[in-house]
């Protein structure tokens, strides 16, 4: 992880696998160590982004509960990502090849380098400052997740293990990515409801669809965020 402005690395952790406590256990300790940031870029690979209504994992929609903004870069175009995919080759470059043979010990390489990086390369893009010379946390202190709040008129349903909400009598799949939290549902037009999650528009159900919420899918356009119904 690394915070986009300064180029101040912020960690780089050895983690087996991508299981989503894990996963949230680290990020948990970043915002205790440097506060909350409005965004969260990522590309869309696993755990970041999910395959479901606006582009949300598990991992993203915990983003969305804490105040955090997620956005993803846009499919097959790498220049979006193109200077933490560097970040990264550098890193690699310099502490895998080859790895270390015990993860304790590639986690002290890893640490190692970020805080060489941190403190004693400097970089054109800042002035060729090094980046613990512009960095600075977040004011944003960190808070356990928000349950949401549905505007007066809306209904909420909680959503089960399997990513289903009842609704008018049927089972509607709304998405793995918000099981056991609250969806709201928007009255919208006859026989529609738009259903959010927080403050984000995952999709709508149609009295006369079966089984599935139709999703929203977020696209950039230059520095827009458009959502569009499938």
């Amino acid at each position: 992880m690394r915070e986009a402005y300064s180029r101040y690395g912020l960690c780089a952790r050895v983690l087996h696998g991508h299981k989503l406590e894990s996963v949230k256990r680290e990020f948990t300790g970043l915002f205790r160590r440097f506060g909350r940031p409005h965004r969260i870029q990522s590309d869309h690979g696993r755990p970041w982004a999910g395959p479901g209504p606006a582009w949300l994992s598990q991992l993203s929609a915990w983003w969305v509960s804490l105040g955090i903004l997620p956005t993803f870069s846009r499919r097959a175009r790498p220049g979006d990502n193109a200077s933490p995919a560097q970040w990264q080759r550098e890193l690699k470059a310099d502490t895998t090849r080859p790895p270390a043979a015990m993860p304790p010990v590639q986690q002290r390489r890893l640490h190692d380098w970020v805080r060489v990086y941190n403190r004693e390369r400097p970089h054109e893009a800042i002035g060729r400052l090094t980046p613990d010379r512009v960095y600075y946390r977040s004011r944003r202190k960190y808070r356990k997740p928000q349950p949401p709040r549905y505007p007066h008129g809306w209904i909420s349903r909680r959503v089960r293990p399997n990513g289903e909400i009842q609704w008018n009598g049927r089972s509607r799949f709304v998405g793995e990515a918000f099981v056991r939290q609250k969806v709201g549902l928007k009255p919208w037009r006859k026989d529609r409801w738009r259903a959010y999650f927080h403050h984000w528009l995952i999709g709508e159900i149609h009295a006369d669809d079966l089984g599935s919420m139709r999703p929203a899918m977020y696209h950039r356009r230059k520095k827009a965020k458009v959502s569009t119904m499938s």
